[in-house]
């Protein structure tokens, strides 16, 4: 009607015609639970029926172009979710954790923020049904984290179910509720009611775990009234309810999901676990129906240890007590049954670190609360200090007061004093009138001069005794603060030593356990070969005893050289070492070094030397050079078996660079600056302190320079050593 209105006073029947067109698309669109235009969910929804198809992931991409000239990002990150919902139903982990970053990344610069953890929910419950709880575990940290960080509703509501459903696999039902209410309950108080259906279906499972059928019926029931009416998420929903009434005895209930969900199957299809649950259900309802076939050929279909124990119950059914009891025990030897009990050891044990890490959150609040306390019980002295500075000034309008009546007092009494000598005298002695008066003026003004002086003195009094207490008050202020500050001061300290000590404590472990076992391996070896060769029991070649030799030898220098690696870090940090600085060739340098480990090369690997063309002067310590050099070149010599192990060195500028590359295994990126840290080894059975890379740091930050691995070389490893020229 107002349209029409404007149309008719703007008299443009074209403008009226095009509203007209208009109205029905703007009263239609958007006129589905996710709210995004409707022929976009039409498309959804033919998506989503086909979500284990591999057409699928071309449907996906169709959708994301649609929504995108449409501008609706919201039906973008559907179709982004629904193609990790195809990796998670096919069981692609990795590229399930690919898509699970897009999403976020896309998900996270939209306003549907609740995005992010779509497929990342799905990676977890991935984790769960294989039984990996430390991966389980740690991404339901992470979820958590990054819920906390967006402070998105959705997030924060849902991190609970992904930490009931650990609970869930641990078999602890009742730590699992706990955990799903209080998903409810944040959901409630956050105005977020369209997404309790899902928490209230955990809900519902954790009581079907307690064979509480009662209340898992219940919760479905809930989670069907809360659903946002998508037509293709029915289908769990019905066989659950009918299994759940199966069980309750309900069977008037039962079979009316059950005809729901056979009208419901014809649109659409069950996957994962509602597939087993829809098997479970057809043999409850076959065994009803005592049509027992039926029912084992819905027991070949399901897919986990259950089929065992249903198969066991049917023959019994049927009479056939034998087959029944071999099943059964069949089922209780099944060795899947032995990893759940497995796997929830491992979930036990994590439950008993996330209520450690609990305890830790309520002692980290306790002390928060009792420091909110100490500052409330400070504030509270500052407001008694205030209320006193105000009853010193009441006290001061009072005695102001009580001074005005008491000199309004005074003067009425002069008043009358004077009026009656006044009558006196001008009775006795008229004649003494003028001196009379002089002397009455005296006394009036000699009055009012010790008036003044006495309100001057009470003022002084006051304006002092406010003083006094403004200066009490700053004093005990001040105090405060400075007790506060200290306070803070000694408990920051106090911490900052505890985690010295722990790091020195770890320290120390560290380099005795590694001290420990490298010392013992060499010397077992001398001590072993040595004994096998003075032993005059054994009877031994030449051939053999130079072998044994060779393996003493080599034990002996391993040992000098550990020993030496731990001299050197001692001497190198203590700061007492002094350089011996001297003029040398790079080139000289690299052709000694070379030499030097020849005898460190394995069979069939190339030791080669690229020298720099021109000659290059270094004013250094020689000594050190060689001795990083050594180091890198032995590791390059420890872990490459084929190939070749090359040392070069050339001039940029004002540097020069030492290069050593090997094709070995190679280094990982992520570790580039790992492999410097102290008894750090990545190969755990090479021998070695993990000191020689430590060491190699400490020298060429000694002598001015660097030393890197080269994390865009890919055929091996590659470290560079760069110096001022």
């Amino acid at each position: 009607m107002i349209l029409m209105i404007i149309a008719k006073k703007i008299k443009g029947r074209i403008l009226v015609t095009l509203i007209l067109a208009f109205i029905p698309y703007y009263i239609t669109a958007q006129n589905n639970p996710y709210k995004i235009k409707d022929d976009l969910y039409e498309y959804f929804i033919k998506s989503q029926q086909s979500v284990k198809e591999k057409k699928v992931l071309a449907m996906t991409d169709t959708l994301f172009s649609r929504a995108k000239k449409e501008k609706d990002s919201k039906a973008q990150c559907l179709a982004l979710s629904l193609k990790g919902d195809y990796y998670y139903f096919n069981n692609d982990l990795e590229n399930l954790k690919i898509w699970k970053e897009r999403l976020g990344n896309f998900a996270r610069k939209t306003p549907y923020t609740q995005y992010v953890f779509g497929i990342w929910g799905r990676l977890i419950n991935y984790y769960i049904n294989k039984n990996m709880v430390d991966e389980a575990l740690k991404e339901t940290q992470l979820y958590q984290q990054e819920a906390l960080k967006l402070n998105d509703a959705y997030g924060i509501g849902s991190s609970f179910s992904r930490l009931g459903n650990l609970y869930i696999m641990n078999n602890s039902s009742r730590l699992a509720l706990n955990e799903f209410f209080k998903g409810v309950d944040y959901f409630q108080k956050n105005g977020k009611q369209q997404e309790l259906y899902n928490i209230y279906g955990n809900i519902a499972n954790a009581y079907n775990m307690v064979s509480d059928y009662v209340n898992s019926a219940k919760y479905w029931e809930k989670a069907l009234e809360t659903s946002p009416g998508i037509p293709s998420d029915k289908g769990k929903y019905y066989v659950n309810l009918a299994y759940n009434y199966f069980k309750i005895g309900d069977t008037e209930k039962a079979l009316k999901y059950i005809n729901m969900l056979d009208e419901w199957k014809k649109k659409y299809g069950l996957f994962g676990s509602d597939k087993n649950n829809y098997y479970r259900l057809y043999i409850l309802y076959m065994e009803h129906l005592k049509q027992y076939d039926k029912a084992l050929l819905y027991c070949d279909s399901l897919k986990d240890q259950m089929t065992l124990f249903y198969k066991s119950s049917l023959y019994y059914q049927m009479g056939e007590y034998k087959k029944a009891f071999d099943i059964r025990n069949e089922y209780l030897n099944n060795k899947a049954i032995k990893d759940a009990e497995k796997g929830n050891e491992a979930v036990a044990k994590y439950s008993v670190l996330f209520e450690n890490e609990k305890i830790k959150n309520e002692k980290n609040l306790l002390e928060i609360k009792n420091n909110r306390l100490v500052i409330e019980q400070l504030e509270a002295k500052e407001y008694l200090l205030a209320s006193e500075k105000d009853k010193n000034n009441l006290l001061l309008v009072n005695t102001k007061l009580e001074l005005s009546n008491k000199s309004l007092d005074l003067r009425r009494q002069k008043a009358e004093t004077e009026r009656q000598k006044a009558n006196m005298k001008q009775i006795v002695e008229r004649h003494n009138l003028e001196k009379q008066k002089s002397k009455n003026k005296s006394i009036i003004t000699i009055s009012i001069i010790i008036f003044l002086l006495v309100v001057t003195i009470s003022l002084l009094a006051l304006i002092r005794t406010r003083y006094l207490a403004s200066k009490r008050l700053k004093k005990e202020i001040q105090e405060v603060k400075i007790a506060r500050n200290e306070a803070e001061m000694a408990r920051n300290e106090a911490e900052k030593a505890r985690n010295e000590a722990i790091a020195a404590n770890n320290v120390k472990t560290l380099f005795l356990q590694n001290m420990s076992h490298e010392i013992r391996t060499p010397l077992n070896a001398i001590v072993g070969f040595s004994d096998v060769i003075t032993d005059s029991s054994y009877t031994l070649s030449d051939n053999e005893k130079k072998e044994f030799v060779k393996l003493i030898h080599t034990n002996n220098r391993l040992l000098i050289n550990l020993i030496n690696d731990i001299l050197d870090i001692s001497r190198l940090e203590s700061g007492a070492y002094e350089l011996n600085m001297e003029d040398a060739d790079a080139n000289t340098i690299c052709s000694q070094t070379i030499k030097s480990v020849k005898d460190r090369v394995q069979a069939g690997v190339e030791l080669i030397f690229v020298p720099y063309p021109q000659t290059i002067w270094l004013h250094t310590d020689v000594t050190r050079i060689s001795q990083l050099l050594i180091n890198l070149l032995t590791n390059a010599c420890k872990y490459t078996e084929k190939g070749s192990v090359t040392l070069a060195v050339e001039r940029k500028d004002q540097m020069v660079l030492f290069s050593v590359t090997d094709t070995g295994c190679g280094i990982a990126p992520e570790n580039a600056e790992r492999i410097f840290d102290r008894f750090e080894k990545l190969g755990s059975f090479k021998q070695g302190t993990g000191l020689g890379l430590n060491i190699c740091r400490i020298i060429a930050r000694l002598l001015h320079g660097d030393v890197k691995l080269d994390t865009n070389y890919s055929g091996g490893s590659r470290f560079l050593f760069t110096l001022p020229a």
